[in-house]
């Protein structure tokens, strides 16, 4: 997930709201606050790559592991909008306090959507075995392997992407500590 909920980045949010921080940059978004901005940016538009092809490969194979995936990459990509909203909301808080309180609320909106995709997952799972077991192999049944090797290719190289412009950007992103 891409919540940036953690000691530094709170460190960070000291200078939300003012005009100028220590970290370099002017206006309502400090530099640090415009570089996590421009991450998540980057992660939604690997999000949302992966959320296509994702799709693409689910209805071709008609895998449950691929519909899972392709719910998965959905709460991911709102959680990332909630943490951009989140982040962008910094720039203009004045109180510590506010700045907590929308971390915990991006937080705990990721937590709720990824419990919501485990939960369909279970049902819908339970529901195709139903439908095996009373001879229905239809919906159970699973085609185009291929695309399902390539759609896992295609999901290690975005991720890959991302996790390297994480690590390129991270000394940029947090305060020093």
């Amino acid at each position: 997930m891409a919540v940036l909920f953690s000691a530094e980045a709170l460190r960070d949010s000291e200078g939300a709201g003012t005009t100028s921080t220590n970290t370099g940059g002017s206006g309502p978004f400090p530099r640090k606050l415009f570089t996590r901005i421009l991450f998540l940016s980057l992660n939604l538009v690997m999000i949302g790559l992966a959320l296509v092809v994702g799709w693409r490969a689910y209805i071709r194979t008609n895998s449950l592991t691929l519909e899972l995936d392709v719910l998965t990459y959905e709460v991911d990509m709102a959680a990332v909008l909630v943490n951009l909203i989140v982040e962008g909301m910094k720039g203009f808080m004045l109180e510590r306090r506010k700045v907590l309180m929308l971390d915990v609320m991006g937080c705990c909106t990721s937590v709720i959507l990824n419990v919501g995709v485990t939960t369909w997952g279970i049902y819908n799972c339970y529901a195709r075995e139903e439908g095996a077991a009373e001879g229905d192999f239809a919906d159970s049944n699973v085609s185009h392997p291929n695309d399902m090797v390539y759609y896992s290719l295609f999901c290690i190289v975005v991720n890959t992407c991302t996790v390297a412009s994480f690590l390129f950007l991270k000394d940029a992103m947090y305060p020093e500590g």
